[in-house]
């Protein structure tokens, strides 16, 4: 990681910095859209749950990466066995305002006889997010391919165009993970309903 440069690691660091925050608004987002009896939430009060959360998602998805990398370090099944219970934690942390041990014991309660069903979730939701991705990012693939080739028979580069247009269209594919996020959600509140 660290060979690759201080700007990729850096780069990486801020990708998990979004990626926690994108989970914390939409739970915090569904939490109180719930409690206030689907009214949409105001921004203060968004901010405020956003503050109170973020830090302890954080520390959670950190300990939470770990262990997946962990479990997909040996022979890769106990990896994605934790995944789908893994990714309930930070939804039962923020919806019930609940500890990262309550939340990690309660996530292996709730997933006990429906793991199926919630990988089941995850994998589609996965599929149909990463065919987006393709469709948004292609635009950028072919600028920056007739960027090489303009700048490769000495015609006008446009690199600093595709480079504007990769990172806006690189953040609209990170915003659609927000949909994983949300069938978490959904897979928590269908097991806790049922």
């Amino acid at each position: 990681l660290f060979a690759l440069g201080w700007g990729y690691v850096i780069y990486i660091i801020f990708l998990i910095l979004e990626h926690v925050a994108i989970n914390v608004v939409v739970h915090c987002f569904i939490h109180l859209y719930k409690e206030k009896k689907n009214q949409v939430p105001e921004l203060d009060a968004m901010w405020g749950y956003f503050k109170y959360h973020y830090f302890r998602i954080l520390g959670s998805s950190v300990v939470i990466g770990i262990l997946i990398l962990l479990g997909c370090a040996f022979c890769l099944i106990p990896g994605i066995y934790l995944y789908p219970i893994m990714v309930l934690v930070p939804c039962i942390m923020v919806i019930e305002n609940a500890s990262f041990g309550y939340s990690f014991n309660y996530s292996f309660r709730l997933i006990k006889d429906n793991w199926w069903a919630t990988f089941g979730a995850l994998v589609i939701m996965y599929i149909i997010i990463y065919v987006a991705s393709i469709v948004v990012i292609l635009p950028a693939t072919l600028l920056n391919a007739g960027s090489l080739l303009a700048h490769l028979t000495k015609r006008t580069p446009m690199t600093l165009t595709a480079g504007i247009a990769t990172a806006i269209l690189g953040q609209a594919v990170h915003i659609l993970y927000m949909l994983m996020t949300i069938t978490a959600s959904l897979c928590y509140f269908n097991l806790t309903e049922s």
